[in-house]
């Protein structure tokens, strides 16, 4: 065993894709091939020729992260005994837990990937099969907690069940995140192009949507003080949010996983397996005080990604089904409705709703619910 004092559990089997040979057949794709960027660009507009232009950003390659990757793998200093045409094939991952039935546990937990190299307007047709399906994660079975009380002989503590949720979690993307792989973000792939034409493509991370709980265990992070897997804006803070203060802080106070971090938590991880300590008791905290919340989880993008300048941190993004549309959008909507309740004169007409239709929405004031159509 790896650690003096820890006993093997065997989880479950991952079903997955190897990442580089998804890319691989992509870029076979004679179909595909037409609709694939092999370069970023700027998109530009103006109204007339008198007008100034006006910078657009519609798609993940007119972005300044695309641009930026591009001009990286040009640099002259980079894999200068290769001198084919370099191009970078953008990767964008979604995450997300989905329940089967509406009684009962059964779920599922897919890794989808998309290419960042094509019109975000393509995937968005249900019969493209642009959406690529890596992987599907497993997560601790039941049967755990015999298997820890047994050797125990005492109760399972939530703590030490998170702890273990996030080893598992990661040991999965530790096994996508293979040595191809990382080559590949490195030296790249070398393929013939259906135009004839050897080019040598460079993967890389541009996205990873998530709700918040998939966030902070994809941080290795926990919800302390700082909350935030993208800044380290405080908890106490948290209500300045659109500010010009809260701005200025989600700018300048970035979080970051480098290898820094990562020497961390192995130092508590030493002291967890080989010294016996807690998994949240004073010796590991005393490691982590100043990490803002890290947990001493190996986080694998940090252990196998950072020393080549990737943060998982930069790539977390908005995931706009939980946390707009059946989220901020939900609530300020039912907050909108709850306001329109209050108001005691308020007279619903079809003048004031010409363009906004409420249909069987239940207010509830003083315990009586109420119905209003439109």
């Amino acid at each position: 065993m790896k650690h003096s004092g820890t006993e093997k559990f065997e989880v479950s089997t991952l079903h997955y894709h190897s990442i580089v040979e998804v890319v691989k057949e992509k870029l076979r794709n004679q179909q595909d091939s037409r609709f694939f960027h092999y370069a970023p660009h700027e998109s530009l507009w103006q109204s007339s020729d008198q007008s100034p232009k006006t910078r657009i950003y519609s798609k993940l390659y007119n972005s300044n992260a695309f641009i930026r990757a591009h001009k990286e793998v040009h640099d002259p200093a980079k894999n200068p005994q290769c001198s084919l045409p370099r191009v970078i094939v953008g990767l964008m991952f979604w995450l997300d837990q989905t329940h089967l039935t509406s009684f009962g546990g059964s779920k599922v937990w897919p890794l989808y990937m998309c290419f960042a190299n094509e019109s975000k307007y393509r995937p968005c047709k249900p019969n493209s099969d642009l959406c690529h399906q890596v992987a599907h994660f497993e997560t601790l079975p039941d049967h755990i907690k015999d298997f820890i009380t047994k050797r125990t002989e005492g109760k399972v503590q939530d703590k030490h069940l998170s702890f273990l949720n996030r080893e598992v979690f990661h040991e999965q993307w530790s096994i996508l995140l293979d040595e191809e792989l990382k080559d590949a973000i490195e030296n790249g792939i070398v393929l013939m192009c259906h135009d004839g034409v050897l080019r040598c493509f460079y993967i890389r991370i541009f996205t990873y949507s998530a709700d918040y709980p998939e966030k902070i265990l994809l941080a290795g992070i926990k919800q302390g003080n700082c909350p935030c897997p993208q800044c380290l804006v405080s908890k106490e803070n948290l209500h300045k949010l659109g500010m010009p203060e809260d701005t200025k802080t989600r700018e300048t106070q970035l979080r970051t996983y480098d290898s820094a971090v990562v020497l961390v938590v192995e130092a508590a991880r030493t002291a967890i397996f080989e010294r016996g300590a807690a998994v949240q008791g004073t010796t590991v905290d005393a490691f982590l005080k100043d990490t803002h919340g890290v947990v001493a989880n190996q986080n694998t993008f940090g252990v196998k990604l950072a020393s080549i300048g990737f943060d998982i941190c930069s790539v977390l993004v908005v995931d706009l089904l939980h946390e707009f549309e059946i989220g901020v959008w939900k609530s300020l909507f039912i907050h909108l409705m709850r306001l329109l309740n209050a108001i005691q004169h308020y007279v619903f007409s079809a003048s004031s709703f010409q363009s906004f239709t409420v249909n069987s929405i239940l207010l509830s004031t003083s315990g009586v619910s109420k119905e209003i159509s439109s």
